[in-house]
């Protein structure tokens, strides 16, 4: 399983891009409504979470070294569809 790197000492932008996904719906007035952002297990923090256009942004910083994480956006358009997209973080010491 590929792993994204994550230093404890940095903080992070991690972004998806959702215009294939909008596109794929039928609709092409579809649009995010909501992006809701977490990470498992828990400690490290989101912030600065935003949505311009068909892209979902957050920033994470927290994260402790030796942790593996999985971090998960899930998505809520105009036509009330719902799609998840998550990333595997390692923490290390870089």
């Amino acid at each position: 399983m590929p792993y994204r790197l994550i230093d404890p000492d940095e903080t992070l932008d991690y972004a998806c891009d959702w215009a294939e996904f909008l596109a794929d719906g039928g609709s092409p007035s579809d649009t995010i409504q909501t992006s809701l952002w977490s990470v498992d297990p828990s400690g490290p923090s989101l912030s600065g979470a935003s949505v311009a256009g068909a892209v979902t942004r957050v920033f994470l910083s927290g994260a402790q070294a030796g942790q593996v994480y999985r971090l998960t956006n899930t998505a809520t358009t105009a036509l009330g569809r719902t799609a998840e997209r998550s990333w595997t973080l390692r923490c290390e010491n870089r």
